[in-house]
């Protein structure tokens, strides 16, 4: 279980809720005594290596949990160990396509446009390979690193309550 007092500090990955107001859809949820029991797409948390725990699915479920002061059950969420180091590359035959340091940047909350051109690079080229031929992703590791503006920015939050403070301003 996760507590309320937690919640608070962990570190988002976005600077800003892609759409703040459906919070308050999910904040009705909880006070229904409700619990997301999501098992195709839990909340998801990323512990890395210096044990600090970043948000990378499910921001705008756990600023309606902090929002209400909630605790999360263990069935809610599951936590992911990673490294900075595997965060910072692309794994594009797992659909990660936006790579960047956690620590001093955070994914825009709307990058659609970004992923979904990368992802059509992505599918051009595997069109074109004769497995088990090695093949290039240069074309495509140049225009992820070209756009990082199309999908990233700058840290400016911190914790979860700084993401929500700075969301319903």
């Amino acid at each position: 279980m996760l507590r309320s007092a937690d919640i608070r500090n962990l570190i988002p990955t976005h600077n800003q809720l892609r759409d703040p107001k459906s919070v308050k859809f999910f904040e009705d949820f909880l006070q229904r005594g409700c619990v997301f029991r999501c098992q195709k797409k839990p909340i998801t948390l990323v512990r890395f290596e210096d044990e600090k725990i970043y948000i990378r699915d499910g921001h705008r479920r756990l600023s309606a949990v902090f929002r209400v002061g909630a605790d999360l059950l263990d069935v809610e969420y599951k936590i992911e160990d990673s490294t900075y180091k595997r965060y910072m590359e692309p794994h594009y035959h797992t659909g990660w396509f936006t790579p960047f340091d956690v620590r001093t940047h955070c994914r825009l909350p709307d990058f659609f446009d970004f992923k979904n051109k990368a992802l059509q690079i992505h599918q051009e080229i595997m069109s074109m390979v004769n497995f088990p031929t090695p093949y290039s992703t240069d074309r495509l590791d140049e225009f992820v690193r070209e756009n990082f503006d199309q999908y990233c920015e700058i840290r400016k939050v911190h914790t979860l309550k700084e993401l929500v403070d700075n969301s319903f301003k």
